[in-house]
Protein backbone atom coordinates (compact mmCIF):
# COMPACT_ATOMS: atom_id res chain seq x y z
CA UNK A 1 0.00 0.00 0.00
CA UNK A 2 1.25 3.45 -0.81
CA UNK A 3 1.35 5.74 2.20
CA UNK A 4 0.90 9.44 1.78
CA UNK A 5 1.95 10.53 5.24
CA UNK A 6 3.38 13.94 5.89
CA UNK A 7 7.03 13.79 6.91
CA UNK A 8 6.08 15.15 10.35
CA UNK A 9 3.56 12.34 10.89
CA UNK A 10 6.07 9.62 10.00
CA UNK A 11 8.78 11.28 12.09
CA UNK A 12 6.41 11.47 15.05
CA UNK A 13 5.55 7.77 14.79
CA UNK A 14 9.21 6.76 14.45
CA UNK A 15 10.18 8.90 17.44
CA UNK A 16 7.41 7.32 19.51
CA UNK A 17 8.68 3.84 18.59
CA UNK A 18 12.26 4.74 19.50
CA UNK A 19 11.13 6.34 22.76
CA UNK A 20 9.09 3.27 23.74
CA UNK A 21 12.05 1.00 23.01
CA UNK A 22 14.35 3.16 25.16
CA UNK A 23 11.79 3.44 27.95
CA UNK A 24 11.07 -0.30 28.15
CA UNK A 25 14.57 -1.54 27.36
CA UNK A 26 13.11 -4.17 25.05
CA UNK A 27 15.15 -5.33 22.08
CA UNK A 28 13.17 -4.86 18.88
CA UNK A 29 14.31 -6.29 15.58
CA UNK A 30 11.77 -4.31 13.57
CA UNK A 31 8.53 -2.36 13.79
CA UNK A 32 6.08 -2.11 10.88
CA UNK A 33 3.36 0.41 10.11
CA UNK A 34 0.45 -1.42 8.49
CA UNK A 35 -3.27 -1.00 8.00
CA UNK A 36 -5.11 1.94 6.51
CA UNK A 37 -3.34 4.82 8.29
CA UNK A 38 -1.80 7.18 5.76
CA UNK A 39 -3.31 5.37 2.77
CA UNK A 40 -6.21 6.13 0.46
CA UNK A 41 -8.34 3.89 2.72
CA UNK A 42 -7.73 5.97 5.84
CA UNK A 43 -10.82 7.31 7.59
CA UNK A 44 -11.18 9.94 10.28
CA UNK A 45 -11.41 7.21 12.92
CA UNK A 46 -8.46 5.15 11.61
CA UNK A 47 -5.93 4.19 14.22
CA UNK A 48 -2.22 3.67 13.73
CA UNK A 49 -1.50 -0.05 13.40
CA UNK A 50 1.99 -1.10 14.43
CA UNK A 51 3.37 -4.63 14.37
CA UNK A 52 6.54 -5.27 16.31
CA UNK A 53 9.10 -8.02 16.03
CA UNK A 54 10.96 -8.46 19.29
CA UNK A 55 14.27 -10.23 19.68
CA UNK A 56 12.54 -12.86 21.82
CA UNK A 57 8.92 -13.67 22.64
CA UNK A 58 7.65 -11.08 25.12
CA UNK A 59 5.63 -11.75 28.21
CA UNK A 60 2.12 -10.34 28.37
CA UNK A 61 3.32 -7.62 30.77
CA UNK A 62 6.20 -6.66 28.48
CA UNK A 63 3.87 -6.38 25.48
CA UNK A 64 1.48 -4.18 27.46
CA UNK A 65 4.36 -2.03 28.75
CA UNK A 66 5.61 -1.49 25.20
CA UNK A 67 2.11 -0.57 23.95
CA UNK A 68 1.58 1.85 26.84
CA UNK A 69 5.00 3.45 26.29
CA UNK A 70 4.16 3.90 22.59
CA UNK A 71 0.81 5.51 23.38
CA UNK A 72 2.40 7.86 25.92
CA UNK A 73 5.19 8.82 23.53
CA UNK A 74 2.88 9.49 20.60
CA UNK A 75 0.00 11.29 22.38
CA UNK A 76 -1.90 11.65 19.15
CA UNK A 77 -3.99 9.18 17.25
CA UNK A 78 -5.01 5.85 18.71
CA UNK A 79 -2.35 3.18 18.43
CA UNK A 80 -3.00 -0.52 17.94
CA UNK A 81 -0.06 -2.87 18.43
CA UNK A 82 0.51 -6.54 17.73
CA UNK A 83 3.46 -8.85 18.41
CA UNK A 84 4.39 -10.53 15.13
CA UNK A 85 5.82 -13.57 16.91
CA UNK A 86 2.29 -14.36 18.09
CA UNK A 87 0.51 -13.91 14.74
CA UNK A 88 -0.47 -16.42 12.10
CA UNK A 89 1.54 -16.68 8.90
CA UNK A 90 -1.15 -15.03 6.73
CA UNK A 91 -1.29 -11.91 8.90
CA UNK A 92 2.51 -11.69 9.10
CA UNK A 93 2.76 -11.93 5.30
CA UNK A 94 0.18 -9.15 4.94
CA UNK A 95 2.13 -6.90 7.33
CA UNK A 96 5.41 -7.54 5.52
CA UNK A 97 4.05 -7.07 2.00
CA UNK A 98 1.44 -4.37 2.65
CA UNK A 99 3.07 -2.50 5.49
CA UNK A 100 6.21 -0.47 5.84
CA UNK A 101 9.12 -1.20 8.12
CA UNK A 102 9.60 2.03 10.06
CA UNK A 103 12.18 0.87 12.59
CA UNK A 104 15.03 -1.58 12.23
CA UNK A 105 17.09 -2.67 15.20
CA UNK A 106 18.73 -5.64 13.45
CA UNK A 107 18.66 -5.58 9.64
CA UNK A 108 19.87 -9.15 9.15
CA UNK A 109 17.41 -10.61 11.66
CA UNK A 110 14.56 -8.57 10.10
CA UNK A 111 15.40 -9.83 6.61
CA UNK A 112 15.68 -13.41 7.86
CA UNK A 113 12.28 -13.16 9.59
CA UNK A 114 10.67 -11.64 6.47
CA UNK A 115 12.10 -14.29 4.14
CA UNK A 116 11.08 -17.12 6.46
CA UNK A 117 7.57 -15.73 6.91
CA UNK A 118 7.03 -15.25 3.17
CA UNK A 119 8.41 -18.73 2.50
CA UNK A 120 5.95 -20.21 5.02
CA UNK A 121 3.14 -18.26 3.41
CA UNK A 122 4.06 -19.56 -0.05
CA UNK A 123 4.19 -23.12 1.28
CA UNK A 124 0.77 -22.67 2.92
CA UNK A 125 -0.68 -21.50 -0.39
CA UNK A 126 0.81 -24.53 -2.15
CA UNK A 127 -0.57 -26.90 0.49
CA UNK A 128 -4.07 -25.49 0.35
CA UNK A 129 -4.23 -25.05 -3.45
CA UNK A 130 -5.90 -28.45 -3.98
CA UNK A 131 -8.41 -27.77 -1.20
CA UNK A 132 -9.33 -24.38 -2.64
CA UNK A 133 -9.63 -25.83 -6.16
CA UNK A 134 -11.97 -28.52 -4.81
CA UNK A 135 -14.10 -25.91 -3.03
CA UNK A 136 -14.34 -23.82 -6.19
CA UNK A 137 -15.32 -26.86 -8.25
CA UNK A 138 -18.01 -28.00 -5.79
CA UNK A 139 -19.08 -24.48 -4.91
CA UNK A 140 -19.46 -25.52 -1.28
CA UNK A 141 -17.53 -25.72 1.97
CA UNK A 142 -18.98 -28.38 4.27
CA UNK A 143 -22.46 -27.82 2.91
CA UNK A 144 -22.26 -24.01 2.86
CA UNK A 145 -22.27 -22.04 -0.35
CA UNK A 146 -18.84 -20.83 -1.43
CA UNK A 147 -17.74 -18.23 -3.91
CA UNK A 148 -16.88 -19.45 -7.36
CA UNK A 149 -14.13 -17.69 -9.26
CA UNK A 150 -14.47 -18.32 -12.93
Amino acid sequence: MIRNLKQNDMTSIRQAVESAIRQTGLQMIAVYLHGSYGTEYMRDDSDIDLAFLSERPLTFDESIAFSVALAQAHRGDNLDTVALRQCDVVFVAQVITGGERIYTGDELAAQRFEMTALSRYARLNEERAAIIADIRQRGRVYGSAALRHE
